[in-house]
């Protein structure tokens, strides 16, 4: 025979019962009067078809039945149980692995989030890994929705999908840079208004805030449909074009004296990265790990922007 949640429930008063030698004496252990007891004892020795105890004036005794029968309960009861707690400890390792899609060259931030949360994983679990994809935001999204990425870690647009749950992890500034050598015609020709638009590069996440900041010479600019941070670094080291670049990548050649940045109190940007999943699906225990710990790790960048901001997709 098989049996059912409530009749193993009867099986564990029943042991309660021998163990305490009589019904009398279970009703404090178990929370429960003599009657309904004794109801529950009756009605799993009708299941079983057995007689399980004698109980009446000559007080109570185990059958020669109910002794194996409760020697066997026990036994299915400790299996039971520590099923139960290997299932808890289950739900408490991190096991597996998780897949993080991030937009590039972050590496250089200052907060170092991405790097010091994978390294947090691995220490929290020998049995994790980390599966890293880097890319743009909008292939990054798609992946994300069709469940072939966990998290996504990125400058969101302001249409974010609703079923996308996102929250801020860090921040990062970018400002206006040309080569050294440059700067001092480029600020000028920024104030003047004369910037030549051929030299002039526009393009990532924060293209409409340029646009914005640089006015209506970013109409005419050059946008660049393959730009990326790397290639407008290889430009501007070379002279030849001027843009913007997170601080945190500009920063090593502002050091050699190859960049420097132009009117940086009136060109700058101010970028809020963060994490993404989506909405309709539950995190894996490696993936939330992960999650909170970019959380953590973001905190301290995150404390000079105001809540209003943050709120924001």
């Amino acid at each position: 025979m098989r049996l059912d949640k409530l009749e193993i429930r009867w099986l564990k008063l029943f042991c309660k019962i021998v163990e305490k030698q009589g019904i009398t004496n279970a009703q404090t252990a178990t929370g429960l009067s003599q009657p309904v007891l004794s109801h529950y004892l009756s009605r799993l020795e009708d299941t079983l078809g057995l007689v399980l105890c004698e109980r009446g004036r000559g007080g109570f005794a185990l059958t020669t039945e109910g002794e194996i029968v409760y020697q066997e309960a026990k036994s299915v009861i400790a299996t039971l149980d520590d099923f139960a707690n290997r299932l808890a400890r289950i739900k408490h390792q991190l096991i597996g692995e998780v897949r993080l899609g991030c937009l590039d060259n972050t590496v250089t931030h200052h907060q170092n989030v991405i790097s010091t949360a994978i390294g947090k994983l691995y220490d929290q679990s020998a049995d994790v890994a980390v599966e890293l994809e880097i890319g743009d935001y909008t292939p990054l999204i798609e992946r994300l929705k069709n469940g072939h990425i966990d998290i996504i870690l990125s400058v969101l647009p302001d249409d974010v999908p609703p079923d996308i749950y996102f929250q801020p992890v860090f921040v990062e500034k970018s400002y206006f840079y040309s080569s050294s050598e440059n700067a001092a015609r480029i600020e000028k020709e920024w104030k003047a208004g004369t910037l030549n638009p051929n030299r002039l590069l526009i393009g990532g996440h924060a293209l409409h805030e340029i646009s914005k900041q640089l006015g209506p010479v970013a109409k005419k600019g050059l946008q660049n449909t393959a730009w990326n941070v790397e290639g407008s670094l290889l430009l501007l080291l070379a002279g030849t074009h001027v843009g913007f670049l997170p601080d945190h990548y500009a920063e090593p050649w502002i050091k050699k004296g190859k960049l420097a940045a132009i009117a940086p109190e009136n060109l700058k940007l101010t970028s809020i990265f963060y994490l993404a999943r989506n909405a309709k699906q539950r995190l894996s225990p490696v993936a939330e790990a992960l999650w909170n710990n970019m959380v953590e790790a973001g905190k301290t960048s995150l404390a000079s922007i105001d809540e209003a901001n943050l709120s924001r997709g």
